[in-house]
This record gives structure tokens, sequence and C-alpha cells, in this order.
């Protein structure tokens, strides 16, 4: 009986230590890459997609049509953030699941599961008066000579990858992994996983996913309509900060600090928006049922 109850203390013992270190690990792993994004903001290098991140994000498509899959980079978080120099890239992809052997993934632009590119940063004159003058062609002394401001700006760059098969098979529903890592000046891992459903949709609805990850939350609006909507999105920003260019919106509204409370914006037919939030307190778990939408009717 003892050497049984001295066996049991001995598993037990082991799975402690395996589940300990397990969490140092996943601690240590965490503690580090927030080092290193540190690091990256400290030289203001900022290389971000909507749709992929440190942390690979799910990106959902219920309504793909078997066209190509477009993401795009940038170098910039928000619109101010903006990183002043070049930076080099290397992307893969390819395809996961039953269908990884049958079906190849490769980026339209060299029909290759593997792209290198520049996201080239760049500066222009903005007019930030009242005088209505076109700067769009000045060069940085006329800028500032006429007092007007002479800026970094975002910089963006539109990626599709597309599916092809040997084989006569249909391709009804699929997942790809997206991965760019920025090679010069410094390297940053960003990865995305794309779920792509093909079919005839029974419902015309505007859906919501909701999804959290270790430093951020994405909410994915799903339009299922063949034609664009107009929508207003509606959210405490006492729990939720919007991350995100506020140009990009018809229209938004701000609560009594500062802080956006509610967008509208116009969803393209068939598609799907993704938005990127950060949680006011860290440990809060949320769902999609702390934002709302509704019918707008202000959309250009």
């Amino acid at each position: 009986m003892k050497k049984h109850k001295k066996k049991i203390v001995l598993i037990l013992g082991l799975i402690i230590a395996i589940v300990g270190l397990n969490v140092t690990f996943t601690y240590s792993k965490y503690i580090a890459n927030n080092v290193y994004n540190y690091f990256l903001n400290s030289k203001e290098f900022y290389f971000t997609s909507d749709t992929l991140d440190s942390d690979t994000l799910k990106n959902v498509n219920t309504t793909w049509d078997g066209n190509d899959v477009m993401f795009t980079l940038k170098n910039a978080i928000g619109s101010s953030q903006i990183t002043e120099y070049d930076i080099k890239y290397k992307a893969t992809c390819k395809v996961e699941g039953d269908l990884k052997d049958k079906v190849l993934c490769a980026f339209t632009t060299n029909n290759s599961d593997t792209l290198e590119g520049t996201l080239s940063s760049y500066e222009k004159c903005i007019n930030n008066t009242n005088d209505e003058v076109d700067v769009t062609d000045y060069n940085k002394t006329k800028c500032e000579l006429g007092n007007y401001v002479w800026s970094n700006q975002v910089a963006s760059q539109d990626i599709a990858f597309k599916l092809t098969t040997e084989e006569e098979i249909e391709i009804d529903d699929v997942t790809v992994v997206v991965e760019v890592e920025s090679t010069e000046p410094y390297r940053k891992k960003i990865s995305g996983s794309f779920y792509l459903h093909k079919g005839e949709v029974v419902t015309k609805e505007i859906k919501k996913y909701y999804d959290s990850y270790d430093n951020f939350d994405m909410l994915t609006i799903s339009n299922l309509f063949e034609e664009p909507k107009c929508q207003k999105l509606s959210f405490d920003s006492e729990l939720f900060r919007l991350d995100g260019n506020i140009d990009e919106y018809e229209s938004y509204t701000l609560d009594d600090k500062g802080y956006i409370n509610s967008i509208t914006l116009k969803l393209p037919a068939s598609q799907d928006i993704a938005l990127k939030f950060y949680k006011t307190t860290f440990d809060e778990i949320y769902s999609v049922d702390y934002f709302t939408l509704e019918e707008s009717d202000i959309c250009q």
C-alpha cells in the first residue's frame, strides 16, 4: 500500500513539475516578445497588418468566391507612429489541413509561394491651413517656406495570393497560413491563418466574430449581402480602445475623454473587415456581445 502511495506522489510531483515548466516557458516567451517589441518601438520600427500579427491572427471568410485573397502590409501603427525608413521583407504562404498535398498557394505577382519586397517610406507636404492651396507637388523646401507641414506618411502594400490544384477537385473549405518577416533593418515576423469557405450564402445578414489574443482583441465583421452596407459600430470606450487610422471610417464619435466609442463604416459586398482593439483591463474576458451594429445612412 505504501509503495502505491509513493508512486502516486511521484506521478503527481512529475505532473506538477511538467505543468510548472510549461507555464514558465510560456510566460518567459511572453516577456521576451514584449521586450523585443519594446526594442523595435524604441527604434520607431513599425511593421503591421490588419490580418497578420506576432500572434497568428485568425481570419474567417465565409463568403469566399474562389478568387484571389488580399492582405495589406503597413509601416505604421495608426496614423501617427510611422517608420521613417524602408523595410525589406520576405513572405510565404502554404495550405494546411487535408488539402495541403493537393492545393498549392502562390502569390499573384510572381506565381510562387515565396515573395520578397520592400515597403518604402515616403514624405509629402500637408496643407494644415484653410487657404485651399494645392501642395501635392511641393518639395520639402517649398513646403516649409509656405508654412505647411512636411511629414512622413503611412506606406502600405497590398499583396494577394491564389490557390491552384493540378487535380480536378472542388475547393470549398481550405486554410491558408501566411507568414511575413521583415529582413532589414530589423527582424519581425507576423502571420495569419485564412479560413476560406466557398458556397452559396443562404442567409443575407451582417455577422460579427470576436477573438482574443495575448496583447489585443480582433472583431471581424462579415457582410453576407451582395451589395455594400453602411453600418454604425458602437462599443464601451471605458473597456476598449480602437486601433487604426480614423480617416478610414465614414465618421466616428468620441466620449468625454476623447476616446472613440463608435465608428461608421462602409462594408464592401460579400467581404469581411477586421478591427483591432486593446482592452483597458488586461485580464478581463469579453465577447462579441459587447459590440453593437446598426444600419446607418451617412456613407458616401
